[in-house]
C-alpha cells in the first residue's frame, strides 16, 4: 500500500514537472515581426521563462526558433 502511493506521488510529481517544463518553453518562444511590404524584420520580442528563453535577440540575430507575425 505504502509502495504504490509513493509511486503515485512520484509519477504525478513528475508529471507535473514535465508539464510545467512544456508550458514554460512554449510561452517563451519569441515574436518577431516582419513587414509585408518590404518584408523586413520590424522587431524581436521575446518572453523569458523561467528555464527557457533567455537568449539575447534581435533582428540582426534572429532566435533558432520563433512565431512570425506580420505587419503591414
Amino acid at each position: 500500500m505504502i509502495k504504490q502511493t509513493i509511486t503515485a506521488a512520484m509519477g504525478a510529481a513528475a508529471l507535473t514537472t514535465g508539464m510545467f517544463l512544456a508550458m514554460d518553453y512554449a510561452f517563451s518562444i519569441p515574436e518577431v515581426h516582419k513587414s509585408y511590404s518590404t518584408n523586413q524584420c520590424l522587431r524581436v520580442e521575446t518572453f523569458p521563462g523561467m528555464f527557457f528563453g533567455h537568449e539575447h535577440a534581435s533582428c540582426e540575430r534572429l532566435p533558432s526558433k520563433y512565431e512570425l507575425v506580420w505587419h503591414r
